[in-house]
């Protein structure tokens, strides 16, 4: 039965309607081994299918489902959810030691949960995915630096548009009349943003340009400005192509064609994140995917 544990084989195992018949025929103490698949999915996240075995598991603590749902929710980023659901674990503590590195569901705390679940796809070299995901990131760093840095707070200049398609598309769009004090940071005049049939949207082009003149007045630092415009060519320079293309991507092809692996445009992304989160409210949660699995293991009794 050990081979079976091991992560090449969980498809053979898992994906079928069978997967208790089969539990039964390698042993009569079932639920154990059930628990030993459990385990085995901890170190590569693998959530999903960890809580498909729980949910057939007889006598399993509640708390590991609820600790279980609580990780995929936060790689969905759904923070009030996985907060939810923490509230309802029964042992005080394993909740304490969780919320002491869950993060707050505010714009900080959404890009904290989404470049650890960077980290976790960087671990297991899904760098598709991880190229995918960078676009939110990078748009929201990009916003974070521009609020930190100047009196733009760009949520605050929202202008909602009369074509309902282009709101859903969750475009951002300014208030000019708000922009107004602000008019010598866009890179457009500001008679053309007043234009009653123009509305102007926030694209990371217009991030990046309110940024370098930032750069230029001194408000944010020539290395700080580098590393995002770094992040965001390597994000552009494979984005369209695996969102429309089917191409191979490894850090090889990374490496080739940026200069940079996926571990390095990680390593920016946080060394950006630590100026943003300038209180350091998150400076030593990045290892709280592993408190939480460590928690689940505690339960497994294993």
């Amino acid at each position: 039965m050990g081979e079976y544990l091991t992560r090449k084989f969980w498809p053979k195992i898992i994906k079928t309607k069978y997967f208790n018949e089969q539990i039964k025929f390698f042993s009569k103490n079932e639920d154990d081994i059930k628990k030993k698949f459990i385990l085995s999915m901890l170190p590569y996240y693998e959530y999903i299918g960890a809580k498909r075995i729980a949910l057939g598991t007889e006598g399993i603590n509640p708390d590991i489902l609820l600790l279980l749902n609580f990780q995929i929710a936060r790689r969905e980023i759904d923070i009030v959810e996985a907060r939810a659901l923490l509230e309802k674990v029964q042992n005080q503590s394993v909740k304490k030691n969780i919320e002491n590195k869950f993060a707050k569901d505010d714009d900080l705390g959404k890009v904290f949960e989404s470049i650890l679940y960077l980290t976790v796809q960087a671990s297991e070299n899904e760098c598709a995915d991880f190229i995918l995901r960078l676009t939110p990131i990078v748009t929201k760093l990009a916003m974070l630096l521009l609020e930190k840095s100047s009196p733009i707070t760009v949520d605050k200049f929202l202008k909602p548009s009369i074509n309902k398609k282009k709101i859903e598309t969750g475009k951002v769009f300014y208030n000019t009349e708000q922009m107004e004090e602000h008019y010598d940071l866009t890179e457009r005049p500001l008679d053309e943003l007043k234009k009653k049939d123009y509305q102007p949207y926030c694209t990371n082009r217009y991030l990046f340009a309110l940024l370098e003149q930032l750069k230029q007045q001194g408000r944010i630092s020539d290395k700080e400005f580098s590393i995002i415009s770094n992040v965001e060519k390597f994000e552009k320079k494979f984005r369209n192509t695996l969102a429309h293309d089917i191409k191979r991507m490894d850090n090889d092809i990374a490496k080739k064609e940026t200069n940079n692996t996926i571990s390095d445009i990680l390593g920016q992304i946080k060394g950006l994140f630590s100026f943003v989160d300038s209180e350091g409210v998150y400076k030593n949660k990045w290892d709280s995917y592993e408190i939480v699995n460590n928690e689940i293991i505690k339960l497994l009794g294993l």
